[in-house]
């Protein structure tokens, strides 16, 4: 992937370049929202859906996206998170506020 992601909404355009606050060689590779997966795509370096979650289609990843988002061909399912991520991610979000109830 890129050094770099570039995401737009209505009025916000946002490239996240590498800059001198960023460790070297990076931008973000993958982005892990509480809907979906999105990697970078290498011949425009703009967000794209990756993978949806259990769960979860295509149409509420899109209505709850404030951008035009490119979708992977063919688009993956989410693998369902092994007992060991589930207790590091339940450590980083204690009071279940991104989870919606899922898995608890």
């Amino acid at each position: 992937l890129r050094d770099h992601l570039v995401a737009e909404s209505p009025g916000l355009a946002v490239d996240l370049a590498p800059g001198p606050e960023r460790p070297p060689g990076g931008g973000p590779s993958l982005l892990v929202t509480p809907l979906c997966t999105m990697d970078c795509d290498p011949a425009t370096e703009r967000a794209r859906l990756a993978s949806l979650h259990p769960g979860v289609t295509l149409d509420q990843v899109l209505d709850a996206t404030g951008f035009r988002l490119a979708v992977r061909e063919p688009l993956a399912k989410t693998p369902p998170p092994t007992l060991e991520e589930l207790v590091i991610l339940r450590s980083l979000d204690p009071d279940g506020l991104l989870s919606d109830g899922v898995g608890r």
